[in-house]
């Protein structure tokens, strides 16, 4: 800031403000994962490519939660639409907080 000719930001401006980026990047990141997952179930069910067995383990914490919520459906995992769903929702949140940040500073 000081090259560009501003001055210091505060410290707790710049603190809260890469709060909520970071977690709208971690969002972004369980948005994206759940996508992956979703269509490596299609295109290949069961396979053991380390990639995808990353993303599974990434996304599988999120998804226990809502698969203990909704019930089975014969093979029909619907519990992906809840977690996308939920991830907007937190998603707007953010936008809200980064906006308040940016009143607030």
């Amino acid at each position: 800031m000081l090259v560009v000719g501003g001055g210091l930001e505060n410290p707790v401006f710049i603190l809260a403000l890469s709060a909520v980026i970071m977690l709208d990047v971690l969002l972004k990141i369980y948005f994206w994962s759940l996508i992956v997952m979703i269509v490596s179930s299609w295109v290949a069910p069961g396979s053991g490519h380390p990639a995808l067995v990353l993303v599974n383990q990434i996304v599988e914490p999120i998804m226990k939660p809502f698969r203990k919520l909704l019930p089975s459906m014969g093979g029909l995992d619907l519990s992906p639409i809840l977690a996308f769903l939920t991830i907007q929702v937190l998603e707007v949140v953010v936008k809200g907080l980064q906006s308040q940040v940016f009143s607030l500073f």
